[in-house]
């Protein structure tokens, strides 16, 4: 409805506009009243009062002319209008069906099941092959970019790479490459789970980032391998999962907006750009996120997680309700405090996920507050990961995923008839105020 009373209002300006126009055109007042009029001899009298007239004559004339003018250009109006009022109907038909979505709430069944096929040898395998320097244009970060991404393929996941050249400090024009991957291309909505899988540079320390972040890119393999089979029977579902391996997050110099998060910039404009249909309608690939949940500086011995986005508070509280559950079922290992905390941060990270948030995309960061003492130091290695916490938290991420994307074979609620009813919002609009241009005009 605010797309009508927009259009509303924005005619109405129109309408006064030509008003004014009209009556501008119709009157003689460029004379101030305290100037005395001239002299007229009674002869010229008759031929001015017939000027004046010819004048209202013509100026009524041209004024029906600007109408009838603009009249013709009506349906084009109605064309454009309507091409607007589809687009911002998609987009808030999007919207309106990630706010309203409701997860399917995971039975103790169900989470038994996911803490069964946890596969810390996995974990362990995949560390084996990533936990080395990998600074963007070196030969291990290309090293570790293949293997990612076979192994994502192996599981049969669609992959796709984007890869662009920036200007960083230091080393000058750098090959960067994001690694995007879902199991379900065709979806219309996707939850995003995403980490960088670069390392920093560092001058005169050998960094390989176990922490930062190694240990999630191990984390997102090992959700991909062990949900595979319970993904591959939610193909029909409206709501995917996407993987997200952003590369440069780093900074190779100094912190700073030009110095840092290099792919995940680039991620967003280009997602921003593409356009899809969805139901006919033109929408970009931002739209269809529903959230991004960033993982960073995970894997050492008992981590603290804040919340810091309202709009994804619920879904926080949830991972909280989680790592409950499961701690009362006794799934979690060496378990004596939460991860999770009911507290709100109201400071800012800056990380991977701020061009994303720019653009109006929800957040759920899942990074750990303050920050160990190991971090950007040559201590962030394997040392310091404590497998059991590693296996505990991708057992709440696990839960929190079967449960946002329904993946238990419990009956789901009823998605397909909402989102027929909202995506018609924007039509009932059109239909509603649409023949507002007439009434202006006429």
């Amino acid at each position: 409805m605010q797309i009508g009373f927009f259009i509303s209002h924005r005619l109405s300006i129109v309408r006064a506009v030509l008003v004014k126009a009209g009556s501008n055109c119709g009157s003689n007042r460029g004379l101030s009243s305290s100037k005395k009029p001239p002299f007229v001899h009674p002869s010229d009298r008759v031929s001015q009062t017939s000027k004046r007239n010819v004048n209202r004559v013509v100026s009524k004339h041209t004024l029906f002319s600007i109408i009838s003018l603009i009249k013709m250009y009506v349906p084009l109006l109605n064309f454009l209008l309507f091409s607007v009022i589809l687009r911002l109907g998609a987009t808030n038909f999007l919207k309106s069906a990630r706010e309203r979505h409701q997860n399917q709430v995971a039975s103790t069944e169900d989470f038994r099941y996911l803490a069964a096929s946890s596969d810390p040898n996995y974990i362990n395998k995949v560390l084996d092959n990533i936990l080395v320097p990998r600074v963007v244009g070196t030969p291990n970060h290309e090293k570790v970019f293949k293997y990612i991404k076979k192994e994502l393929r192996l599981l049969n996941w669609h992959v796709d790479v984007d890869e662009f050249m920036d200007k960083v400090p230091i080393f000058g024009n750098l090959k960067f490459k994001n690694i995007v991957a879902t199991h379900n291309p065709q979806a219309e909505r996707y939850l995003v789970l995403a980490c960088h899988y670069d390392s920093k540079y560092f001058k005169d320390i050998e960094f390989v980032g176990a922490i930062d972040s190694a240990v999630p890119c191990a984390m997102m393999l090992e959700i991909a391998k062990t949900l595979s089979q319970d993904l591959q029977k939610s193909k029909n579902k409206n709501v995917a999962l996407k993987l997200v391996f952003f590369d440069g997050e780093e900074a190779f110099e100094n912190w700073g907006p030009h110095d840092s998060i290099y792919g995940a910039k680039h991620l967003a404009r280009t997602l921003h750009s593409n356009r899809s249909l969805i139901n006919g309608e033109n929408v970009s690939e931002l739209d269809k996120i529903d959230m991004l949940a960033l993982l960073d500086l995970i894997g050492f011995r008992n981590p603290q997680f804040l919340n810091f986005f309202e709009n994804t508070k619920r879904w926080f509280l949830r991972l909280i309700e989680i790592e409950n559950t499961l701690h009362e079922m006794n799934l979690l290992k060496n378990h004596y405090s939460n991860y999770f905390l009911a507290r709100s941060s109201y400071g800012r990270i800056e990380d991977d996920h701020l061009p994303f948030l720019k653009r109006n995309v929800p957040i759920l960061h899942v990074i750990s507050t303050p920050f160990p003492p190991e971090w950007h130091t040559a201590k962030d290695n394997r040392d310091i990961v404590d497998m059991d916490t590693v296996v505990n938290i991708n057992l709440i991420l696990k839960g929190f995923i079967s449960e946002y994307l329904h993946l238990s074979d419990s009956p789901t609620n009823n998605e397909s008839k909402s989102h027929v009813l909202e995506g018609s919002y924007g039509i009932v609009d059109y239909l509603l105020y649409q023949p507002l241009l007439y009434y202006v005009l006429l």
